[in-house]
Order: structure tokens, then C-alpha cells, then sequence
């Protein structure tokens, strides 16, 4: 968790795009590994017409060739990425016979199936997909997403959250107040604790524990613990 709090205290400093996706991309390499991210924000409402905001530290020769080709349309992780609101491994994007080509054409570019992609959501109508690649063998690409995934989801929301601000979709974002006991719950939450595991911490029954965070969601208007503790860290709740 403390490098999810370095890099929100480095994010606020920002205040373009260009910036924020370099500092997102380089955390993300830090923590992982070597790795390549994409950043796509887009209009939820209406993906009939895709045209999505697209940042990428891919090797150009591959960014080159993806948008001179409009590839939105048919790569696979994008197709389920849309529909999905769940982390999901590439792995399981392969489904057909066109998502096997697309693979072997992204392959030659050094781009293999060894990635995780992580939908996350702004409000209504703005929606993210970040897609990181990485060069660690699928045996350990797959231990490490699994151990990362919490803080990755967490740091994936709170930039999609801020850099839908600075690309003139303004998010929503009221201030709102949680009690002593909702606070000290979602601060155990945040650091990965489960609600057995704080109702021992405090000293109170389980269901209580699941009673204070539900009225955390509501008050944040959000339907997860992990999106409730990025839209804390963005309120300065946390």
C-alpha cells in the first residue's frame, strides 16, 4: 500500500495527461518489472463508434502499426475489455480464430500473450481498460499479477479516476463524511485486511464490519471495497 500512497502524492502534482500516463507507466514498471502499459478512456454509452483516448509506452514500431491499422475494433483484449468490469489475464481472450492471428501478428512486434488487463470505470459513461504486458515467463507473470493485482487495481482506478479530469470528462466528486467506524474499516480494508480478519482487529461482529463498508460504498457511490478505497484516496479520506 505504500507505494499506491507514493504514487497518488506524486499524481496530484500533475496536471496533463502526457504526464500522469508517464508516471502511471513508470510505477507500473517499477513494481512488476519490465513491462509495457496501454491506457485506453472511453465513452461507455456508445461503443458503436469506438474511438477511444489512447496512451501507450508499446514500442512505437507496434503503436504504429496498431493505429494505422484501427486494430480497436478487432483485438481481443479490447473486445472483452469492454464488456468486462473484472481484471482478466489475455489468456482468456483467445477464443477464436481471428484472436489467435491477432496474437501471432502482435507476437512478431514482441507483444505475446503474457499480459493482464484491468477495467475500471470513472462514472456512467467514461470507462478505462490499462493492459500491461510484461516480459516475465507465463509461469511467473502469473504468480506475480496474482500477488499485485490488489495495489494494481487500486493505482488503475485512481488514474483513471484523475486523468478523466484532465481530458475534460469531468468526474464527480462530492465530499462526503464517514464515521469513525467506517474510516477505521476501509482503512483495514485498504491495506488488504479481511472482514473476519477487522472484526477481530476491532472488536466488533463480522456483519458489522460488512454494515459499515456497504454505507462506505453508498456514501462514495461505488459497487466495489477496491473502488471505495481509490475514490477514498482521491477525497483525502484515506
Amino acid at each position: 500500500m505504500i507505494i499506491v500512497k507514493n504514487f497518488v502524492e506524486e499524481l496530484k502534482d500533475l496536471n496533463d495527461i502526457d504526464s500522469m500516463s508517464k508516471l502511471f507507466f513508470q510505477y507500473l514498471d517499477k513494481y512488476i518489472g519490465r513491462c509495457y502499459v496501454a491506457y485506453l478512456n472511453f465513452d461507455d454509452s456508445d461503443t458503436s463508434d469506438f474511438q477511444p483516448i489512447y496512451k501507450s509506452n508499446y514500442p512505437k514500431e507496434w503503436i504504429e502499426y496498431y493505429l494505422g491499422k484501427n486494430l480497436f475494433s478487432t483485438d481481443p483484449v479490447v473486445k472483452m475489455g469492454v464488456k468486462e468490469w473484472e481484471p482478466f489475464l489475455w489468456e482468456k481472450t483467445v477464443k477464436t480464430k481471428e484472436d489467435r492471428e491477432f496474437f501471432d501478428i502482435s507476437s512478431k512486434f514482441g507483444i505475446s500473450l503474457t499480459g493482464m488487463s484491468i477495467p475500471v470505470i470513472s462514472d456512467k459513461k467514461r470507462k478505462g481498460l490499462i493492459s500491461i504486458y510484461s516480459y516475465l515467463s507465463e509461469e511467473e507473470w502469473g504468480k506475480v499479477s496474482f500477488d499485485v493485482l490488489y495495489d494494481l487495481q487500486i493505482m488503475s482506478i485512481y488514474f483513471h479516476q484523475i486523468a478523466s479530469n484532465f481530458i475534460n470528462f469531468k468526474t464527480s466528486i462530492s465530499k462526503v463524511k464517514l464515521t469513525q467506524r467506517e474510516k477505521e474499516c476501509l482503512k483495514w480494508i485498504s491495506i488488504g485486511k479481511t472482514y473476519w480478519e477487522i472484526s477481530k482487529i476491532l472488536d466488533i461482529k463480522e456483519r458489522t464490519v460488512s454494515f459499515h463498508m456497504n454505507n462506505v460504498k453508498s456514501k462514495l457511490g461505488v459497487y466495489s471495497n477496491t473502488h471505495a478505497v481509490a475514490k477514498a484516496l482521491l477525497e483525502n479520506i484515506l
